[in-house]
């Protein structure tokens, strides 16, 4: 049975999937128009491999023990060959119901993941009192579109409650990590997420990004959005939220304007030195 309206610990990600209300990932497609929001809504995409090293990172970092139980890393044979063919299928008959990651995946993970624990902050933000893999469930108070987040963390440092977002990129500079947030639209994740939990509970809250990079030597930083992050965030998803009310309201589904469109140089050339 989906999950109702609340706040609910420990959600694996199936059952996640299964709750019926938007999300950020699918609603941030809005920002395009609404044909490329309803495509997203109907055409769900297999995770990449990108997508599943961060998820594998994701449990290995929150879920001490299940990455272990459910994960197992498979030798690598030549299946062509009688002996190594044995092989596998002893390797399958000792794994039954495991999902398999391969050997580079998983140092990648493991690097990452000491990476953290080696960080005061991210560690102090990671551990203690707390709740993880937080799934919220929430009806939009403005439009009524009932609505849904996964958080990696929901816990209290130097206190203050804190919802926490672990992000592996390639750069987790300032200058770098600032690159990631403006490209996947970071603030709006956070905004969404921030206005979500206090709908459920309100209360005095902060917003924490851990950003690991994941290439050795996986260093690692912490972020906070600010106010003005999440009034900028907030003010993007508001209007993709509306979009999709609209949307669904009135049955039409916007693409680009139905006219020709007028494009300056500026839109067609580079800027030269000489102009």
């Amino acid at each position: 049975m989906p999950l109702s309206v609340g706040i609910h610990p420990g959600v694996r990600r199936a059952e996640y999937e299964a709750i019926e209300a938007i999300n950020i990932s699918t609603l941030e497609h809005f920002d395009r128009t609404d044909l490329h929001g309803q495509w997203e809504m109907l055409h769900k995409k297999p995770p990449s491999r990108a997508m599943e090293v961060g998820t594998h990172f994701h449990m290995n970092l929150l879920e001490p023990g299940r990455f272990e139980r459910e994960y197992v890393i498979p030798p690598k044979v030549d299946r062509r060959f009688k002996e190594q063919k044995m092989e596998w299928e002893r390797f399958e008959a000792e794994n039954v119901g495991k999902s398999y990651v391969d050997a580079e995946a998983h140092v990648q993970i493991i690097g990452m993941r000491d990476a953290v624990w080696a960080r005061p902050i991210a560690s102090a933000l990671l551990s203690g009192r707390g709740l993880s893999e937080v799934a919220i469930v929430w009806d939009d108070p403005e439009t009524g579109i009932r609505c849904k987040g996964l958080l990696d963390r929901l816990s209290e440092y130097a206190g203050w409650t804190w919802i926490t977002d672990l992000k592996s990129c390639r750069d987790a500079s300032r200058e770098g990590f600032s690159l990631s947030c403006k490209k996947l639209r970071y603030g709006a994740r956070a905004a969404y997420y921030f206005d979500g939990c206090n709908v459920l509970a309100p209360r005095d809250r902060r917003f924490a990004w851990i950003a690991v990079e994941n290439t050795a030597p996986f260093c690692v930083a912490e972020y906070e959005a600010d106010e003005s992050a999440l009034q900028r965030g907030r003010e993007r998803y508001r209007r993709w939220l509306r979009r999709y009310w609209n949307a669904r309201e009135t049955g039409v589904w916007q693409g680009y304007p139905d006219e020709i469109q007028v494009m300056t140089s500026s839109e067609t050339e580079w800027r030269s030195r000489d102009d």
